[in-house]
């Protein structure tokens, strides 16, 4: 189970898991994880990857690398950025 609540003016998700362990159809173990999450939109990303003096290099909608800005509905932001160069 999952449940999420987003307070869209302080940009933090608060997501509950309710996690259950089953062995040979038997529940045998139930716990619950609570989680906040900070969001952050992708120009201020960009913008907070740069004042920290790196430019990016790719910027991905998932973990298998689809491009960000071609996604439909991208719900992760996977950023990978290297050092500005002194040049």
């Amino acid at each position: 189970d999952l449940m999420r609540r987003v307070d869209t003016r302080k940009q933090i998700m608060y997501i509950t898991w309710r996690t259950k362990e089953y062995q040979d159809q038997i529940l045998v173990r139930e716990w619950i994880t609570d989680l906040q999450l900070s969001y952050f939109f992708p120009r201020e990303l960009e913008h907070l990857v740069t004042r920290a003096g790196f430019e990016l290099v790719n910027y991905w909608g998932d973990w298998e690398r689809h491009n960000f800005w071609e996604m439909p509905e991208p719900w992760q932001q996977v950023v990978v950025a290297k050092p500005l160069s002194d040049s």
